[in-house]
């Protein structure tokens, strides 16, 4: 029995492993080039803070190579917290560039939804612009035209329903801690199969079952957000022009052009340009590059 759960500890480490070296694949920074990003983002703010009363336009460009110099952390070094995204933002608010403000807000607000912090900041930045009343906290519906029934309709109905539901129950439940349940449930669960598969017979049958079914209680949120939750983003350029088509010769979606800060669901991409839905149902087509993710 002691060399199964050798074995049993050792594929679990294993499997932890593989995971971290996923997570970092993508990372093209080196923890040097981090540090040393983070210290010029820092001195950059103070740089700003320092400037915002003599003079506001020095003030504001410190401010956005603040924004800069995390935001490379973040992308090209491949990590994300609330802090650093927290950072991002405000920076981003102070330097006028109040659309990435909101991106960055909502990251922030994703990673850690109960820091009040970040929810007054990211009401702040949409009253800013006005941007307010376009931001409903439901999900995004679809337009009459796009509602259809049969199969297709149903399965939108159900992923929607999981996003939505995925959500609200991270306001409430913070990732870290539904992570380390489902872990220490998966764990259990493997645990307890192993102590009963070496003949320990005070283990219960359905133990090992109750405790995986909870493990996917508990990481079922996180997976629907993952693949069931739609791509969202932010308006970040001015004077943009939705279309019905993907290329500028296809005709105004709307008589306006959009407002930076528009928040708006990505559907589709294709060549450069992103299908996106607005939060009273209406989609269009707008240029990838007006388009910050969230």
């Amino acid at each position: 029995m002691r060399t199964t759960m050798i074995r049993a500890t050792v594929l679990w480490c294993s499997v932890f492993f593989a995971v971290a070296c996923v997570t970092n694949a993508h990372a093209t920074l080196t923890r040097q080039e981090v540090e040393s990003l983070f210290s010029q983002g820092n001195q950059f703010f103070r740089t700003g803070l320092e400037k915002a009363k003599a003079d506001k336009a020095a003030s504001e460009a410190a401010f956005r190579d603040a924004a800069a110099a995390w935001r490379a952390i973040a992308v090209d070094g491949n990590i994300h917290n609330a802090k650093l995204e927290g950072n991002i933002a405000n920076a981003s608010l102070l330097a006028g560039d109040v659309p990435r403000a909101i991106a960055a807000f909502r990251r922030a607000q994703a990673l850690d939804p109960f820091d009040p912090a970040f929810r007054g900041g990211l009401s702040a930045a949409r009253r800013t612009i006005g941007t307010e009343s376009l931001s409903g906290t439901s999900p995004l519906t679809d337009s009459k035209e796009d509602s259809s029934g049969g199969l297709s309709g149903t399965w939108r109905s159900i992923t929607t329903f999981l996003s939505y539901a995925a959500k609200q129950t991270l306001l409430y439940l913070p990732e870290r801690i539904l992570l380390l349940a489902g872990g220490v449930l998966y764990v259990g669960a493997f645990t307890l199969a192993t102590l009963r598969f070496a003949g320990r017979r005070s283990i219960r049958p359905w133990w090992a079952p109750a405790a995986l079914v909870a493990c996917i209680l508990a990481v079922g949120p996180l997976v629907a957000r993952e693949w069931y939750s739609p791509q969202e983003g932010v308006i970040v350029a001015a004077n943009i022009v939705a279309r019905n088509g993907p290329a500028e010769l296809y005709d105004p979606a709307f008589k306006e052009p959009l407002t930076p800060g528009i928040e708006l669901r990505v559907d589709e991409q294709r060549q450069g340009w992103l299908h996106v839905r607005l939060h009273d149902g209406r989609t269009a087509w707008v240029p990838a590059q007006s388009v910050e993710r969230i």
